[in-house]
């Protein structure tokens, strides 16, 4: 009786007048979401009796993970990263007149590919075929570059080095359930299923200019930029096995694919800089500025244009699992 009810539910609510999830979801997906939400307690009911008649099953427990993932961040990589540091800038020319000329900087940074990924994970075994996790974990990704260039600096042109860095995090909560298919020996293989909500991401990206030549020898100018994003939706779908180690204890591994459901913007940028007005630079186009709509957007890599930036962090996720069962 529970399963045919769920099932109707499932069918009413993947069918109904859900337009945008059905916009951003599949239908099989869909379904599953929505019989974990409306069906929940009619399994844990369904479970309950499997649990308390067995004594000796452990029904929690506390897993640290530690692994790497790596998004796909092509926009950030292919787009940002090879954005140059451009402008205008009035020079002195050698009679003593006053021209304008362009400048730029290329200083392009290597890919953010596969950062570190740590989390920490507590979940609820129903049974010992079923149960139920949720948890936080963090991600980083960081890159940096140096060059040599001359740039126009008060009329006159200097040899500076530009220091270039850029910095990409996210906090993310995460729940699911994991099923178990077999259980060799001391060991278990079993999938999972999560929901995660990023509800933080930060962007900040740091240019250095420090001269080196002359009498602005030692002087620094410097431009930062930072940028947001919240409620990014992710569903991931894993893979794993744990080995047991007496009754308490198990260590695994896990791997899976992370979806975003929407691709998403890095938002309110804040612009940080001490240039000068003195220092005779005009038009400054920084690698990233925000649009019209307060989303932060990327300079061409030719400088003709800025272009809109969407993102997602759709890529493979190692960790490893360090558990201990209550």
């Amino acid at each position: 009786m529970p399963t045919k009810l769920c099932r109707r539910y499932v069918s009413m609510a993947a069918g109904g007048s859900f337009t945008v999830a059905a916009m951003l979801i599949p239908t099989a997906l869909r379904r599953l979401v929505w019989g974990w939400v409306l069906c929940w307690p009619l399994w844990i009911g369904a479970a309950a009796p499997a649990v308390a008649a067995s004594g000796e099953l452990r029904q929690w427990r506390i897993t640290p993970l530690l692994g790497a993932h790596s998004p796909d961040l092509t926009l950030i990589n292919e787009g940002v990263f090879r954005s140059p540091f451009a402008g205008l800038a009035d020079v002195t020319t050698a009679a003593g007149g006053v021209e304008t000329v362009d400048f730029r900087i290329d200083n392009r940074l290597d890919p953010l590919d596969t950062a570190a990924y740590a989390g920490l994970e507590l979940e609820w075994i129903m049974r010992e075929d079923w149960s139920w996790f949720m948890g936080l974990g963090v991600w980083e990704g960081f890159s940096s570059a140096s060059v040599a260039a001359t740039v126009p600096f008060q009329r006159q042109s200097f040899d500076v080095v530009s220091h270039r860095s850029a910095t990409l995090s996210y906090n993310d909560l995460f729940v699911g359930t994991r099923r178990t298919w077999f259980m060799p020996r001391r060991a278990r293989v079993f999938t999972s299923f999560s929901l995660r909500n990023v509800f933080d991401m930060d962007y900040r990206e740091d240019q250095v200019f420090r001269f080196i030549t002359s009498d602005p020898q030692g002087f620094t100018r410097t431009a930062i930029v930072q940028a947001h994003a919240t409620a990014v939706l992710l569903a991931q779908l894993g893979a794993g096995v744990d080995w047991l180690l007496g009754e308490r204890f198990s260590v695994g591994i896990e791997g899976g694919y992370t979806f975003t459901l929407r691709d998403f913007y890095l938002r309110e940028p804040d612009l940080k800089t001490d240039l000068l007005d003195t220092d005779g630079w005009g038009l400054v186009r920084l690698p990233t500025e925000p649009d019209p709509n307060r989303r932060l957007r990327y300079l061409a890599e030719d400088g003709s244009s800025y272009r809109d930036m969407p993102l997602n962090l759709d890529g493979w996720k190692v960790m490893l699992r360090f558990s201990v069962y209550y």
